[in-house]
């Protein structure tokens, strides 16, 4: 029988075991590149630090140009900036074709 204890504990246990990917995944980023979105500040910043700490290169995206750029640049040699709006059809084809 289904009760609301067993019901909470499933849900939990789902959402440990995403957890628990994810954890994985981060321990075996080095050599990987991430495009980070949103990562000029905040938790984004935060974010495109962590991947740098584990080994990862990245593209820092974001609309605000000077704060993007200074966080790679602080972030190290093994981050980039590009000017990116992740909601704009024509940032995403002006990415695609290398501009």
């Amino acid at each position: 029988m289904k009760t609301v204890a067993n019901s909470a504990r499933h849900s939990d246990n789902k959402r440990y075991s995403a957890m628990a990917k994810f954890i994985h995944y981060m321990k075996n980023i080095a050599g990987k590149v991430a495009l980070i979105s949103g990562a000029a500040r905040g938790q984004g910043a935060a974010e495109a630090r962590v991947f740098v700490e584990r080994g990862a290169k990245i593209i820092v995206c974001h609309v605000l140009d000077a704060e993007g750029e200074y966080t790679a640049a602080d972030t190290g040699d093994s981050a980039a900036y590009i000017h990116l709006n992740v909601t704009s059809e024509r940032d995403w084809q002006a990415r695609r074709a290398g501009q």
